[in-house]
């Protein structure tokens, strides 16, 4: 199996996605890979996207080019189990806070000797009938992405002990639930000085263990390029540009404001009667 996006993080490259919260709906995805999104986030935490669609949203992002990665707001080991066999290219898994919770999604995610990943030969990531079964667990257990989501304080104090447990591939460090947890709410910008000396710790402690780091910037990616840069500078490896109902409701707001900005010129140009 491949993984289009740990190729790219392989070569040191920045890594760009979205997330999806249009529970259900296939064609979002669709257009991420089609514009060259590197992967997306198919979001079951924050959106209602059930256990019973997620094989056709991992099919889609796989038609598509483009690197499924859903995310789980706790460690449910069957959903993860599914979705792994379902063809996605990894799992982010929220609320880590001890080595001990990230030691557990490795083991959900990843085949013996590494984890207990149950073993099922006739699943959609193995093509339904793998010719090698040793050789396709080996590639799995080097190919899938476990993301551990560390967002509070008591997680960001045990940085090195969470990023020390082998088999964690990418740590999100997430500036919302973060900026709560420190006592600066709605100071969510990395570059406040506490959030960007937490960030400089994180991306650090990831270095000196093999480890990536995702932060993510919402449409502030596009509409703030130096804050961009900035972030990007920092040493950070994925950044998170925003969702497909974010960026909807963006455009929409943008149709609304140049109405009012045209006002009534409708108006005066319609011809008397």
């Amino acid at each position: 199996m491949r993984n289009l996006l740990k190729e790219k993080l392989r070569r040191n490259e920045l890594a760009l996605g979205l997330v999806h919260f249009a529970a259900g709906c296939a064609d979002t995805i669709d257009v991420m890979g089609q514009a060259g999104i590197d992967w997306v986030t198919i979001d079951t935490e924050h959106a209602c996207n059930s256990i019973y669609e997620l094989q056709g949203l991992v099919r889609a992002a796989d038609a598509a080019g483009i690197t499924p990665i859903v995310r789980f707001m706790e460690i449910d080991r069957p959903a993860i189990q599914q979705v792994l066999d379902a063809g996605a290219g990894g799992v982010i898994v929220s609320h880590i806070t001890t080595p001990e919770q990230a030691a557990e999604v490795v083991r959900a995610a990843k085949y013996a000797p590494i984890g207990q990943r149950g073993a099922c030969p006739t699943i959609r990531a193995t093509g339904y009938d793998p010719e090698d079964w040793e050789e396709y667990t080996a590639a799995a257990n080097k190919e899938v992405i476990v993301n551990v989501l560390v967002e509070e304080k008591e997680g960001f104090e045990r940085i090195d002990e969470i990023l020390s447990v082998p088999g964690v591939d990418v740590v999100f460090f997430g500036n919302f639930d973060l900026s709560l947890s420190l006592g600066l709410p709605g100071e969510t910008r990395w570059d406040h000085p506490v959030l960007a000396a937490a960030l400089q710790r994180v991306v650090k402690s990831a270095r000196a263990r093999g480890v990536w780091v995702q932060v993510s910037l919402g449409t502030k990616f596009t509409q703030d390029p130096d804050y961009a840069r900035t972030v990007a500078k920092a040493g950070v490896n994925l950044i998170g540009c925003g969702s497909d109902l974010l960026l909807l409701s963006r455009a929409c707001q943008g149709i609304v404001n140049m109405k009012d900005q045209l006002g009534d010129l409708a108006g005066r140009t319609r011809k008397a009667s």
